[in-house]
């Protein structure tokens, strides 16, 4: 028994187009180039540490960067609080950074560990650095798929979320 192809059947084709092209119609833009910007600042990031965990002295920077990002995080949470009061503050905090820092804070510290282990490994042992670099380079693209997807909840996401709440408050 041959099982035709969904490409050959015409309505199916007419609906895959309908939902493309309104999928299409609802992203404007605008938001797809937040979204690059946002991939882009993400990548821009975990290659860094990345690159640092391939370093002897790394490992320092990677707490430095580290310590950069939290600082950047509690600062934007503080400045909101500061200027829109506590309970305005808190829930403009909630809803524009949780969402994308649940899965991006994670990746950090992923890539982070993996970067700091990479330098340990190095140091200590020269033999497996072929072995730690492929794995310490898997769980680079690991990372940086998951950034992908913590930009696109931020852009999509977490502006629909502010949007509701800018009409509440």
């Amino acid at each position: 028994m041959v099982l035709k192809s969904s490409l050959y059947l015409p309505e199916v084709n007419l609906e895959i187009n309908v939902s493309l092209n309104n999928v299409k119609n609802n992203i404007s833009k605008t938001q797809i180039n937040s979204i690059i910007n946002s991939i882009f600042k993400n990548s821009r990031e975990i290659i860094i540490i990345w690159f640092f965990g391939c370093t002897v002295i790394g490992s320092h920077f990677v707490y430095i960067a580290i310590t950069y990002h939290g600082f950047k995080i509690g600062y934007t949470i503080a400045t909101f609080i500061y200027i829109l009061g506590t309970k305005k503050g808190i829930i403009v905090s909630l809803a524009s950074l949780l969402l994308q820092n649940i899965i991006y804070i994670p990746t950090l510290f992923l890539i982070s560990e993996s970067s700091i282990k990479m330098c340990k490994q190095t140091y200590k042992n020269r033999s497996n650095v072929k072995k730690e670099f492929i794995r310490h380079l898997l769980i680079l693209i690991i990372c940086l798929m998951l950034g992908m997807v913590a930009s696109f909840l931020e852009i999509c996401f977490s502006t629909k979320i502010l949007n509701f709440f800018k009409e509440i408050l």
